[in-house]
């Protein structure tokens, strides 16, 4: 089994954003009936390529296959804290180590690019997630991340809680 950590590129797009609805189906849901999930989320990614050096999105390979992705961006100018937007592992890779993998090797992706790029230095990484999504907080704990606060109900049902990492 040979597995790698990586920024993504444009030849990702279609794998990440295939895996993206597969975890986040909800979010992808558009309310014009004429776009489908699929097409919402391939264009969603494709933004976010575009946002380096601000916004990366790392992925997950094993045996040359996308199977999971990492997609974060700065928040506060170059205050070198980053938000992770979405961490996603294709369910049927989950529960091998990729999630741990992945998150381990971002972060240090992320510190070395910062600091070559913006000579900025990779201080915290900020998280939200569900409170209806346990395994995602035992991943979080096992990462370092510690709770700071519930924010109650902001985008579909259950509370979203916040995680972070002080690096």
């Amino acid at each position: 089994m040979n597995r790698k950590i990586r920024l993504a590129n444009s030849n990702d797009v279609s794998a990440i954003a295939e895996i993206a609805v597969k975890c986040f189906p909800q979010d992808y849901i558009s309310m014009n009936s004429k776009l489908d999930k699929n097409e919402v989320s391939r264009n969603w990614i494709e933004k976010h390529l575009l946002m380096e050096p601000f916004g990366f999105i790392t992925v997950a390979e094993q045996d040359n296959k996308v199977v999971g992705f990492g997609l974060y961006f700065m928040i506060g100018g170059l205050s070198g804290v980053m938000h992770a937007e979405q961490i996603a592992v294709d369910p049927n890779f989950q529960r091998k180590g990729i999630g741990s993998n992945l998150m381990i090797e971002s972060e240090n992706i992320l510190k070395d690019y910062l600091l070559l790029n913006l000579d900025t230095k990779l201080k915290k990484i900020v998280l939200t997630t569900s409170s209806e999504n346990p395994s995602s907080h035992d991943l979080y704990k096992k990462q370092g991340y510690k709770l700071v606060a519930n924010l109650g109900e902001m985008f579909f049902s259950g509370d979203e809680i916040m995680y972070e990492k002080v690096i």
